[in-house]
């Protein structure tokens, strides 16, 4: 397995910047794994038939809170959808910590890119 440590070139230390984008990259991957993993096995228990089409976002905290899978399910596709836009989010924020305001900006103007695909997506 190869070694997971980023390192800024040249100094040996830990890039920051890099280790908050895997970071976020991995705990939203589990989100959505255990949300899947979760709306499966109800839907199974519960012998309901899975849904092609997704509820809208409102709907979905219902049938959570009413134990359907089609909401787990549901929110871990949400997921998957909103953990590369917090990713980009949280490479802004380092790179202005940092004080790279050049590519912060940069970063920003993609992120609302991926914001404006994500809301264009719902009409």
């Amino acid at each position: 397995m190869a070694d997971s440590t980023v390192e800024q070139p040249g100094s040996g230390a830990p890039d920051p910047v890099a280790l908050a984008a895997m970071a976020t990259l991995n705990w939203g991957f589990r989100v959505a794994a255990t949300l899947l993993l979760i709306g499966v096995a109800i839907s199974l228990a519960r012998q309901d038939a899975l849904v092609s089409e997704l509820p809208t976002l409102g709907s979905m905290f219902g049938e959570v809170v009413d134990l359907h899978g089609s909401g787990f399910i549901g929110l871990s596709i949400f997921a998957i959808v909103v953990t590369p836009v917090v990713t980009t989010l949280s490479i802004g924020i380092g790179f202005y910590r940092a004080g790279n305001r050049r590519y912060g900006a940069m970063t920003m103007v993609v992120l609302l890119i991926l914001a404006f695909s994500v809301v264009w997506s719902q009409r």
